[in-house]
């Protein structure tokens, strides 16, 4: 019998919801929030052709990717307070590298 020690919910993608082994998981990594500017600045040049002033900055969100030993799941992160998420990673990765 395997002993679970990390669940996951996620509501976006149900499918990565579920029970992981610590054994299973290989690594656990934060991508923050940043600025997508390739789109950003073809976006930006789309309008100024079309005479329009509405351009917009676009974002690649910030997400948490769970890398396990046969796959891996990204999780995308919603108003969620980043202090507690690096404190929340620090624990986990202590726990990884026991």
């Amino acid at each position: 019998m395997t002993k679970f020690n990390l669940h996951i919910i996620d509501v976006f993608d149900p499918k990565n919801s579920g029970a992981y082994s610590w054994n299973d998981i290989k690594s656990i990594d934060f991508n923050k929030e940043k600025i997508n500017w390739f789109f950003s600045i073809f976006s930006g040049l789309i309008d100024l052709f079309a005479g329009t002033v509405v351009s917009k900055v676009y974002k690649f969100k910030s997400n948490l990717k769970v890398v396990l030993d046969r796959s891996s799941i990204i999780i995308k992160l919603h108003k969620v307070d980043l202090e507690r998420m690096e404190d929340m990673l620090t624990s986990m990765e202590a726990k990884l590298t026991i």
